[in-house]
């Protein structure tokens, strides 16, 4: 999450991007259906949590026991499929009008989903010429952590 706004401001900086250009410029075809309209909905708007596009996080199923979390806590969904299920929901709001009082419609991760798709600015990750933060470099965990041996 930091990763995706530290290079969307290096982006910013080197003028390839801008934070008022809409969303569709540089995902053409990603943000839509249902209401969403990638045209509408700005770079600022995505970063800030302000876009209104629903949080996919919020069709999974919450695990109904220890055994059920233990089977599943390694589940992976790919940012595609994450986007696709967003896109399967009405925006929360108006980009940009967030509902009095929560200031926000998204969590941290929303923006990194819609970074994989970023092909069209010219980034993927590890191949930005800028420095990684050194605490983001080794990325978040995809799946089980080799189990251990000995000791």
């Amino acid at each position: 999450m930091i990763t995706c706004r530290t290079v969307a401001s290096s982006l910013v900086g080197e003028g390839r991007i801008r934070l008022d250009d809409p969303i569709e410029r540089w995902l053409p075809g990603v943000v839509t259906g249902n209401g969403n309209d990638g045209r509408y909905v700005s770079v600022r708007q995505l970063l800030q949590h302000t876009s209104g596009l629903y949080d996919a996080t919020g069709d999974l199923a919450a695990p109904r026991s220890a055994d059920e979390f233990l089977a599943h806590r390694f589940d992976h969904y790919t940012e595609a499929q994450q986007v696709a299920t967003a896109m399967r929901h009405a925006p929360l709001f108006v980009a940009g009008r967030t509902p009095t009082g929560t200031g926000s419609s998204c969590p941290e991760g929303r923006h990194d989903r819609l970074q994989s798709h970023g092909d069209g600015l010219g980034w993927r990750p590890g191949q930005h010429p800028h420095r990684p933060v050194p605490l983001l470099a080794g990325g978040r965990p995809r799946s089980a952590p080799a189990a251990r041996t000995g000791g």
